[in-house]
């Protein structure tokens, strides 16, 4: 979002997130659980359909939402760890639920 380079990135990954990487961990672990959840859901309707399109189409539904859903969840912990870190919301951050 803020369009530096690979190195400086990282060093300003360290600095949002110290303080609250056990936390972000606990985020990560939860939602590794969730993804695992929505796979195996996945699964069960493509199994029970018996293999059909159907049964395809609503598997590949349910992964899409859920991708959907991380793409958005990763957006709002950066602007929070911005937040609460330097107390601003950048416009650039904005564009993203534009």
């Amino acid at each position: 979002m803020e369009r530096i380079g690979p190195i400086a990135s990282l060093k300003r990954s360290a600095e949002l997130t110290g303080g609250s990487r056990w936390l972000l961990f606990a985020l990560a672990l939860l939602v590794l659980l969730a993804s695992v959840g929505a796979a195996l859901l996945s699964l069960q309707i493509f199994v029970l359909s018996r293999g059909s399109i159907v049964g395809l189409f609503c598997g590949l539904l349910i992964q899409g939402a859920f991708t959907g859903y991380l793409y958005c969840l990763s957006a709002a912990v950066y602007q929070e760890l911005k937040n609460v870190k330097e107390g601003s919301v950048s416009p650039a951050a904005l564009v993203v639920f534009d």
